[in-house]
């Protein structure tokens, strides 16, 4: 309702009333309205009431008919107005449609006409067309007459020629033509002629490798549009073969186990036969791919090889990929279908092994020699061996099962002789026995480089679990490093560990220089000298604490030069001396002479007794009080303790400056002062100036007897610092030797005193 109605008296008297208001309803049926007011029984009164309404409606429609006249006839003005535009309209979209009839009817003619001469000219193109295609047609089968009569030499063309007429009955529907129903019959025999002849070239060719008559029979193929069909089909074939060959070799034939032996004999019977099958496919398949390589289509350029494999592929690793995958897949599916079988070619795996690579060998001499290279000059997209390898890889289920296998043959005999709790080191003869297994299972591993590079990394860890088995057994207690006396249980089971550790150590070192080392890889070799060197170093563990204990005891022999009287003239031979004789003769014959591993003892040997030259030098700079007599007497000393080292059987020339500076403070020990600070070539400026205390005065002290420390600590401690740390020591006890003199109060210093000041003075003062 407008917004004038809802401000209009009357209506809205009417939409409060509770009769005329449900008029304004959306829903009103008069009907229902009716019934109402017949049931509440006021017909009259609501008639009545009815009448009054519409008498007032009236009376407003006039009233507003008054009040807005002048609207009202502009509107009806309008009207007539709308109206004449209208008839207007009306005549000139009839005059419009008269028009566009005239024109329809002046382009429909001609179009039909055209149609007509179109759908004429149709026909006559097609029948042209059916005629050249005869024409060509019947050209076709003349020159294929022609071509057959030339023989193999025309075969390629006349199937060229084939396809041609072919192509011409797939486009164009020629049946019904007379002069080629005619020709048709024969040219299908031709066809059928031709294939048969090609099928038949073509096979001819691949047994015999004539790399001519194989190019002519692809050639014949690829003109009839059977190129891919055909070498698919031939690969097909050899694949099937294959397989068949394949499962000839793996059938179980059950029989008792005294005819295992036969069975095994027949089985790598089946093998060899096998082998050859391989071998001749093998060729063949090379031989195919080569003239496919070679050929080339006149037009394009393109080589008949592209049209069997795409480029940069090759169409004998896409063979021998195809089957050595189901070749893997047989093998690896053996050993839960026909245990019996798997376990054959695991035990003689290496025989296996040795049989591919002898068939690889064969393929590459078949296919370079003289019947196949001499043909045609020819290259080949293929690997050289790609057969080989893809047929190696399909013997791995078996390699890793022998490698295995190969391991616990080496792991056996090393757990036996080192049981568990055991403490009866290995003998001589068993480790023989474990380095005859590392040379075994190199000799079967010599077929091929990567089986003996796995063979070559079990040997490494068999080496490693000797070494941590021989590591677990070696005694670390207290007797072990018992040097004097008998030897203990525990210093001979050491002794006994590093024999056989070093004997070990020295099989495999010849093993590897040997030929039977021959197909290992550097990588394998490293793997092994790694392991043998982690012997060496636990034969350097057990050594190395011997040597130690015996430095140990020699220098507690070697402090009772401080004991001695170097003062009184005395000819009696020191008792140290005789000592030490008695302890290196009893090391020498008890201890390294039982060790057999040299390379690790003499170099500890040399370095022992040039810590021991180096340590008795040290301790008779240290000697305070020393008479003439008595330097003679610890010359003397010196030459016994020189004799007594002979034992160990080291040059004097290995024992570097060491020896040169024992040698050297011997003969210091005769030098006045002037003359030893001349003489300073071959001895530290620390034993010198050591020395020279011996020829200062009673208050001129050393410096471990100004620290109250014994000799022994003294050395203990310059072994662990540096020069310039000792010589301020020395200094320091210098001071304490001018503090006692002006103490005194004397003016003047010993002569020695000044020498020594001098000595050791820092470098940077001098």
């Amino acid at each position: 309702m407008s917004s004038g109605a809802e401000d209009n008296p009357v209506l809205n008297s009417f939409q409060n009333d509770e009769l005329f208001s449900k008029f304004f309803e959306d829903k009103f049926d008069a009907s229902r309205f009716a019934n109402s007011i017949i049931q509440v029984h006021e017909t009259s009164v609501s008639l009545e009431k009815l009448a009054d309404g519409i008498a007032r409606v009236e009376s407003e429609l006039h009233s507003q008919v008054v009040s807005h006249h002048d609207d009202l006839l502009l509107q009806a003005t309008g009207i007539q107005k709308l109206e004449d535009v209208l008839k207007m309209v009306s005549t000139r979209v009839k005059s419009l449609h008269q028009s566009f009839q005239r024109i329809q009817d002046k382009v429909t003619t001609p179009y039909k006409l055209i149609q007509t001469r179109a759908a004429q000219l149709i026909r006559l193109q097609s029948a042209c067309e059916i005629l050249r295609r005869t024409l060509r047609y019947l050209y076709l089968a003349k020159r294929l007459k022609t071509q057959l009569q030339g023989g193999n030499r025309e075969v390629a063309k006349a199937a060229a020629t084939l396809t041609e007429l072919n192509d011409l009955m797939e486009y164009v529907d020629l049946s019904g033509v007379d002069v080629v129903d005619k020709e048709r019959k024969w040219i299908e025999e031709v066809q059928q002629q031709i294939e048969s002849s090609a099928v038949e070239m073509l096979n001819l060719s691949m047994a015999s490798h004539n790399q001519i008559q194989l190019g002519t029979a692809l050639q014949v193929f690829r003109n009839l549009g059977r190129l891919r069909k055909t070498v698919d089909g031939i690969i097909s074939d050899y694949i099937k073969k294959l397989e068949q060959g394949l499962d000839d070799v793996l059938s179980d034939t059950k029989s008792n186990k005294s005819d295992a032996k036969a069975g095994r004999a027949a089985r790598w019977g089946r093998m060899e036969t096998f082998m050859n099958t391989i071998v001749t496919i093998a060729v063949s398949t090379r031989n195919l791919e080569r003239v496919l390589a070679k050929k080339k289509d006149p037009t394009t350029q393109a080589r008949f090889l592209h049209d069997v494999v795409e480029p940069g592929k090759s169409l004998v690793g896409l063979m021998w990929e195809t089957f050595t995958a189901k070749m893997q897949e047989r093998f690896t599916s053996l050993k839960s279908s026909a245990y019996t079988v798997y376990e054959s070619f695991v035990l003689e795996y290496p025989r296996m092994l040795r049989l591919i690579k002898d068939t690889g060998g064969r393929i590459e001499q078949q296919f370079s020699s003289s019947t196949i290279a001499s043909n045609m000059d020819m290259g080949n997209s293929t690997e050289s061996d790609i057969e080989l390898k893809l047929l190696l890889e399909s013997l791995k289920p078996f390699e890793s099962t022998f490698i295995d296998s190969s391991l616990e043959r080496m792991y056996d005999p090393v757990r036996i002789v080192f049981p568990s709790g055991g403490k009866t080191p290995p003998s001589s003869d068993e480790v023989a026995s474990i380095c005859k297994t590392f040379v075994d299972e190199l000799n079967v591993a010599s077929v091929d480089v990567s089986f003996s590079f796995a063979v070559g990394q079990n040997i490494a860890k068999t080496i490693q679990l000797y070494t941590n088995k021989s590591e677990l057994m070696v005694s670390t207690n207290k007797d072990a490093t018992q040097v004097t006396g008998k030897c203990s249980q525990s210093l001979l089971r050491n002794i006994a560990l590093a024999n056989r550790l070093d004997q070990l150590c020295k099989v495999v070192a010849s093993i590897i220089s040997s030929q039977q080392a021959a197909a290992l890889q550097e990588d394998a070799i490293e793997l092994i000298e790694q392991a043998r060197h982690n012997g060496i170093k636990l034969l350097a563990t057990i050594v190395d604490p011997i040597c130690e204990a015996i430095l140990v005891e020699m220098e507690k022999l070697i402090v009772a030069l401080h004991s001695e009287d170097y003062i009184t003239e005395n000819s009696a031979r020191s008792d140290f001396a005789s000592l030490i004789q008695d302890l290196v003769a009893h090391v020498q014959s008890e201890i390294f002479k039982r060790l057999t591993c040299h390379e690790v003892v003499v170099p500890r040997v040399k370095k022992l007794v040039q810590q021991l030259l180096r340590k008795f030098a040290q301790h008779v700079s240290l000697i305070k009080s020393l008479s003439e007599a008595g330097k003679r007497r610890l010359s003397e000393d010196m030459a016994e303790f020189e004799l007594a080292l002979s034992p160990f059987q080291v040059r004097v020339s290995d024992l570097g400056t060491n020896y040169l500076e024992f040698r050297a403070l011997r003969r210091l020990l005769f030098l006045n002062i002037e003359q030893i600070t001349n003489s300073l070539e071959s001895l530290s400026t620390s034993m010198v100036a050591h020395h020279l205390f011996s020829h200062g005065p009673s208050e001129m002290v050393l410096p471990h007897m100004l620290n109250r420390r014994s000799p022994e600590e003294y050395c203990q401690w310059m072994d662990n610092h540096s020069e310039a740390e000792i010589l301020s020591v020395i200094r320091s006890a210098l001071d304490a030797y001018a503090s006692v003199v002006k103490d005194r109060g004397d003016k003047t210093f010993h002569p020695v005193f000044p020498t020594l000041s001098k000595l050791c003075q820092p470098k940077e003062n001098a």
